[in-house]
C-alpha cells in the first residue's frame, strides 16, 4: 500500500485563585485542560518544528513549545487527557501513547498494530480520526485511565475514493497509574470489545445518568444500527443495538458524531441524510425522536466536521471554505442555518491552504478549528453561545509557536453530572455546581472586560462581584457579563453560583496596568512572540499583564524605527509580511514603564 497517501483531513493576570464551595474534589475536574499537537523535533527551520501544548487550565488559553525530544505526530489521531487538577497526564497519536513528559508510558508502543500502522510509522500520521478517546475508569479515576478507539484497515474490496479504509474491530486500552512509583504502566493494549464493520470516523461519548459511568455509541457501516455500550466499574459491554433514523452511505471519511454538552442530544453528519439529530436518555440509554437538516451547500466531495456550542444551544458545520451554525432551540432549525464564516483563501508560504478542517470546543469555552493543511494557525469562534455573527469567528485567531496539522483533540463532556432525581440516580452524586470563568480586555477600552462564565454542574444562580467600589454596577446576576472598571489598580472579581444543592465560589485577582502602591518590580512581566522565527505574522502575548497604554516598538537591526503599534488587547497578532528578511528587535512600554524586549527573525 503507498505511504504518499495522506487522508482528507501592568497586570498580573492571575496573581492567585481561590475556590471557597462546598463541592466534593471528585467534582473538581479538568480532564479536558491540556491540548497537544504538532509533531517532528527540528526546531532550527522555517516555521518550526515541535509539540505545542495549549493549556486552558485558568480559562485563558497559554502555549507552551517543545522541541528538544524525539515526539509524537499529532496528525489526524489526536486525544489526551489531564487530570483533576488539569495537569497533563496521558495523549496518543494513534501509534503510542505518551504520559505528561511526552515519553512513551511502559507497553505504550505500536498502538493499533497492523497493516496501517505498518506502512504510516514513523513517516506519516496515522489515518484516522474521531475515534480516539481517553476516560477515567469509573470507580477507579484517580488511578485507571480507559482508551476506546478503532483500528482501521485497507478497504482492499472497494473504490478508495469513497472509502479507503474500515474499522473492523472497536478496542479497549487501559493505563494505570502507581501513586507510590509516580509511573503509568499499560496493563492491555488493543483488546477487542466487539468486531464488525463500523462507520470509522464516528464515535461519541456521554456520561450516564449516575454520573460516574459513560454511554459509548459507534455505529455499522451502511446501515442505521447504533451500538449502544456502557463503561462501568465492571468494564465495558455492549447495552442494546438500536436501529433508529436513515442509514449513512460509503462516504463515510466525511463527518463525525458527538453528543451535546447536556447529553440529551445525539448529532451526526454524513452525505446520506447530512444533519441528523436524535434525542438522548442517559438513563435508558435509548435514541428516540430523529430529525434531519438537509442543507443545499453539501457536496460529497467536501469533508464536513460538526461542533457545538457549551450551552447546547448552537451547532456548528464546517467544510473547507464556509461555517454554519444551526439554532437547536428553534422551532425550524433549517431555517436558523446561518453563515458565520467564510475562508478568503490565504495559502501559508504560497501553497498551504488554512480552509477549514475539524472544529473542537476547548475548556475556554472557545471552539478551535484546524487547518485544512499543515500550517501555525487554528481558527477561532470566540463565543459560540452566541447568536449569529455575534459569536465573533475570528480567521487564523491564534498563531502556533510550530507547525500542526490535522486535527484538534475532540474530548467529551467529563464535567457532566447525573440527572438529580431520575431512576438511575442511585450515586448520591448530586449536582453541587462548581463556578470557574474566564475574562478578557475590550480591544478599545482597557477598563472594560468581559466575563465569560465556564461554571458546570447545573447552576441556575449566578452573583458577580468586581471589587470595585466606585463603579456604579459592582455586581451581576448574569451567566457571562461585562464589567468597566473605574481606574487602574488591583481588583478581586469573584463569581459565586448556586442551585438548590449547593454553590461554590471562585475569585481571581488582577491588577489593570501600573498605579499608585504596586511595586511594578516585584513581578517580572512576561511578554513573549510566537513564532519567534516569522514569515508573515506574529503573535505577541503578555502572559501576567493586562495592558494599560502599551506599545510595541520594532527596530531593526541598525536600530531604525520600523513600527510603533498600540496593544488594546491581550494576545495580539502583528502582520510583517511587507519587511525584508532580517533580525529585528521589539520592546513593550506601557506609558514610561519597559515591560519586556526581545527579537524575532523575519523571513522569507
Amino acid at each position: 500500500m503507498a505511504k504518499k497517501f495522506i487522508h482528507r483531513s501592568i497586570i498580573k493576570a492571575v496573581v492567585f485563585t481561590s475556590i471557597l464551595s462546598f463541592v466534593s474534589s471528585s467534582y473538581s475536574q479538568k480532564y479536558n485542560a491540556i491540548w497537544v499537537l504538532g509533531y517532528g523535533l527540528d526546531s532550527t527551520r522555517v516555521p518550526r518544528f515541535g509539540v505545542t501544548e495549549l493549556n486552558f487550565m485558568d480559562g485563558n488559553l497559554k502555549m507552551k513549545y517543545i522541541g528538544e525530544k524525539n515526539l509524537p505526530r499529532m496528525g489526524f489521531t489526536n486525544s489526551s487527557i489531564s487530570d483533576k487538577s488539569g495537569i497533563l497526564k496521558y495523549f496518543t497519536d494513534g501509534f503510542r501513547l505518551f504520559d505528561n513528559k511526552e515519553e512513551i508510558i511502559y507497553n505504550g508502543d505500536s498502538l493499533n498494530f497492523g497493516a496501517i500502522w505498518k506502512d504510516y510509522y514513523p513517516d506519516l500520521f496515522y489515518p484516522t480520526s474521531n475515534n480516539h478517546y481517553f476516560l477515567p475508569y469509573p470507580g477507579n479515576e484517580n488511578n485507571s485511565t480507559i482508551l476506546l478507539h478503532f483500528t482501521p484497515d485497507y478497504n482492499y474490496n472497494h473504490d478508495f475514493s469513497k472509502r479507503y479504509s474500515y474499522a473492523p474491530t472497536f478496542k479497549m486500552t487501559r493505563i494505570d497509574f502507581d501513586s507510590l512509583a509516580q509511573t503509568s504502566k499499560v496493563i492491555y493494549k488493543d483488546s477487542i470489545i466487539v468486531k464488525g464493520d463500523f462507520n470509522e470516523f464516528h464515535m461519541s461519548c456521554t456520561k450516564h445518568a449516575n454520573g460516574r459511568d459513560w454511554w459509548i455509541i459507534i455505529e455499522d457501516y451502511l446501515t442505521n444500527n447504533h451500538k449502544i455500550f456502557m463503561l462501568d466499574p465492571s468494564g465495558i459491554r455492549l447495552f442494546r443495538n438500536q436501529k433508529i433514523g436513515m442509514a449513512g452511505d460509503e462516504y463515510m471519511w466525511t463527518g463525525n458524531s458527538l453528543f451535546s454538552p447536556d447529553g440529551k442530544l445525539f448529532i451526526k453528519y454524513l452525505t446520506a441524510y447530512h444533519i441528523q439529530l436524535f434525542d438522548f436518555d442517559r438513563c435508558s440509554g435509548l435514541l428516540s425522536n430523529p430529525r434531519f437538516i438537509e442543507t443545499n451547500y453539501l457536496t460529497r466531495n467536501d469533508f464536513y466536521h460538526l461542533a457545538i456550542s457549551p450551552n447546547n444551544r448552537f451547532l456548528y458545520l464546517c467544510n473547507d471554505r464556509l461555517i454554519w451554525q444551526y439554532d437547536l432551540f428553534s422551532g425550524n432549525i433549517k431555517n436558523s442555518e446561518t453563515v458565520i464564516g467564510v475562508w478568503d483563501g490565504y495559502l501559508f508560504k504560497d501553497k498551504f491552504p488554512t480552509s477549514f478542517f475539524q472544529m473542537s470546543l476547548a475548556a475556554d469555552g472557545k471552539i478551535y478549528i484546524s487547518c485544512r493543511s499543515g500550517t501555525i494557525y487554528m481558527h477561532v469562534i470566540h463565543k459560540p453561545n452566541e447568536k449569529g455573527s455575534s459569536c465573533q469567528f475570528q480567521l487564523r485567531g491564534i498563531v502556533l509557536p510550530a507547525y500542526m496539522f490535522g486535527s484538534p483533540p475532540i474530548q467529551p463532556n467529563y464535567n457532566l453530572g447525573p440527572v438529580d432525581g431520575c431512576p438511575c440516580d442511585t450515586l448520591g452524586m448530586d449536582n453541587i455546581p462548581v463556578a470557574d470563568f474566564s475574562y478578557a480586555q475590550d480591544s478599545f477600552n482597557f477598563y472594560k472586560f468581559s466575563f465569560r462564565d465556564l461554571s458546570y454542574q447545573e447552576p441556575n444562580e449566578w452573583h458577580w462581584n468586581f471589587g470595585d467600589a466606585e463603579s456604579k454596577s459592582p455586581e451581576s446576576a448574569n451567566s457571562s457579563t461585562a464589567h468597566v472598571f473605574s481606574k487602574t489598580g488591583v481588583y478581586a472579581v469573584c463569581l459565586n453560583v448556586r442551585n438548590d444543592k449547593g454553590e461554590s465560589t471562585l475569585c481571581k485577582e488582577v491588577q489593570i496596568g501600573y498605579s499608585n502602591g504596586v511595586d511594578s518590580s516585584s513581578k517580572e512581566i512576561e511578554v513573549s512572540i510566537s513564532p519567534n522565527i516569522v514569515e508573515k505574522e506574529f503573535s505577541l502575548v503578555f502572559k501576567n499583564y493586562l495592558p494599560q497604554d502599551t506599545y510595541l516598538i520594532l527596530n531593526d537591526n541598525l536600530g531604525k524605527l520600523i513600527i510603533k503599534s498600540r496593544v488594546k488587547i491581550r494576545d495580539n497578532i502583528f502582520d510583517i509580511s511587507h519587511l525584508n528578511s532580517g533580525v529585528y528587535y521589539f520592546s513593550c512600554f506601557d506609558a514610561s514603564h519597559k515591560l519586556g524586549s526581545g527579537k524575532l527573525i523575519k523571513v522569507d
